[in-house]
Order: structure tokens, then C-alpha cells, then sequence
């Protein structure tokens, strides 16, 4: 699946630090996939800006990646998609994820 840096900026908070060893093998190999490489943040101009707790990331461009999703992958994703709508704490930037993980699958 074709994944935007935000969008993978996105799973990389979302995914979950618990859960069972198989589930944090999928998502440990899923963080690795899903990390911004020196290179990649380079080109993109992704920068820090701002102070203290008004410190944000921004970048220029937003280059897409292929990730791998198989089905225990995006099984992952999907869940902690819905951990965040049932807890109620979605964001607007969240929405395209929700759309294309959760929303596809109906």
C-alpha cells in the first residue's frame, strides 16, 4: 500500500506498544517499514519548528513509500484505528487512515 509521510508519521503514533509477541513482531516489523530514514526526512525538508510544547514537525514535500500490508498488518492498523475512535480521541488528520483501512473493509 502506497502511504504518504503523514499518513506514516500517523501509524507510527497510532500502533500499539502492547499487546501480544505476535502482535508486537508485526508491529515492530511494521515500525521499522514505517520509519523516516535520515535520507528521505532530508529530501523532504522535514524540519522542527516551534518551542517547547508548541514544537511540531513540518516538511516540504511528501514523498509516498510502498508498505507491505498483508492481512496481520493491516489487521493491526485497523485496531488501533478503532481504539481510537471508541476512546474518542481521532484526529482530522486521521481521517484519510480511517478511510482507507476501516471505511475499505465494509
Amino acid at each position: 500500500m502506497t502511504l504518504s509521510f503523514m499518513e506514516r508519521v500517523l501509524l507510527l503514533r497510532l500502533l500499539p506498544r502492547e499487546g501480544s509477541f505476535d502482535t508486537l513482531r508485526q508491529v515492530h516489523d511494521l515500525r521499522l517499514e514505517l520509519a523516516l530514514g535520515d535520507d528521505e526526512r532530508e529530501a523532504a525538508g522535514w524540519r522542527l519548528v516551534g518551542e517547547g510544547t508548541e514544537q511540531r514537525a513540518t516538511w516540504d514535500e511528501d514523498p509516498m513509500k510502498d508498505i507491505p500490508m498483508d492481512g496481520t498488518r493491516r489487521s493491526v492498523v485497523v485496531e488501533a484505528l478503532q481504539k481510537v475512535n471508541r476512546d474518542k480521541t481521532a484526529t482530522p488528520e486521521m481521517l484519510p487512515l480511517w478511510e482507507r483501512f476501516v471505511e475499505s473493509e465494509d
